[in-house]
């Protein structure tokens, strides 16, 4: 399976006034995230019961604020 989330932290493009983090910055925000992204995904290949169980109670959730509406 090909990690697509990696893919999608280019940096934004604004059309109108630019707040721009310090290179340094971005780099450390960007590598904190690869790492946290590849822990969860180390624990759920590690534990796929405990991912099926959560995936099945957030969609319960969603599906329950869903119906009242």
């Amino acid at each position: 399976m090909k990690n697509r989330i990696l893919d999608y932290l280019s940096p934004p493009k604004h059309n109108g006034r630019q707040t721009q983090l310090p290179q340094e910055w971005r780099q450390v925000v960007q590598t904190e995230f690869q790492y946290r992204v590849r822990q969860i995904e180390t624990y759920v290949r590690d534990h796929p019961a405990t991912g099926i169980g959560g995936a099945f109670c957030i969609g319960v959730l969603v599906g329950w604020i869903i119906k009242r509406r």
